[in-house]
């Protein structure tokens, strides 16, 4: 019931994705490098868990670099199954609909199936396995949307 302020990140980040991996590892994914999406970040960080020999952040493999097209911040994040799974977001004054997954424990990320739109300026929140990602704008306008989609990677039925 209390906060903890923890070592700096190498670089500053607003919109990152992040997650803890079950040993107490901290994660901490992309992002944008300002407030806007002009300067969208690739980099992916990791914070030793509590009682580690040095809890320093460590280097891990980047989500994209920065002159890629698919690399943004904001994206709509949760852990599934194991692996940090980032839809849509922002990057480079556009909204996104590519979905990619991070296995913390190989240190892969993969290229999932995209969204069926773009989608930024929204959340996600994982229930039951399935990451749901409601509203948000396809554009970098605010202009909401009543829209929801959810990521469900075991759902293999014919669409």
């Amino acid at each position: 019931d209390r906060w903890t302020r923890l070592p700096d990140l190498p670089a500053p980040r607003s919109h990152p994705a992040a997650m803890r991996r079950a040993d107490g590892t901290l994660i901490v994914a992309g992002g944008l490098a300002s407030l806007d999406a002009s300067d969208p970040r690739g980099e992916v960080w990791a914070l030793p868990p509590p009682g580690a020999a040095s809890r320093v952040w460590q280097p891990r493999a980047a989500m994209h670099q920065p002159a890629d097209p698919d690399t943004r911040g904001g994206c709509a994040y949760g852990v599934v199954l194991g692996e940090l799974i980032c839809a849509g977001g922002e990057g480079g004054q556009a909204a996104r609909r590519v979905v990619e997954s991070y296995d913390p424990y190989t240190d892969v990320w993969t290229a999932r199936e995209a969204m069926p739109v773009e989608r930024a300026g929204t959340q996600g929140a994982v229930v039951g396995g399935r990451l749901f990602v409601p509203g948000g704008a396809g554009t970098l306008a605010f202009a909401p949307t009543d829209t929801l989609y959810i990521y469900d990677p075991l759902d293999t039925a014919p669409r």
